[in-house]
């Protein structure tokens, strides 16, 4: 069987994906309301929106956080990244 080589590259790519994970018990949210969707105009490249930190915080306001793949250092956050 064969399969394209280019797969994804039929469309603009207009979407960036958060994922959300957790380590051990599943944590009470302190917000049960938040939406996923969010627009934000485009900013410097792979940079992700502070709205979605944001969120998180107000979700789980006392849990540690990380943020892979991160381009700087924020406040009551770990990061790993190839900038940082």
């Amino acid at each position: 069987m064969n399969f394209p080589t280019n797969w994804g590259f039929y469309t603009l790519s207009s979407v960036e994906v958060c994922l959300v994970f957790k380590r051990g018990p599943t944590p009470k949210r302190a917000v049960t309301n938040m939406r996923q969707f969010l627009s934000e105009k485009l900013t410097i490249h792979s940079r992700k929106p502070l709205e979605i930190r944001r969120r998180i915080e107000r979700m789980f306001p006392i849990q540690p956080k990380i943020e892979l793949f991160s381009r700087e250092k924020m406040v009551g956050w770990d990061a790993w990244g190839n900038e940082v």
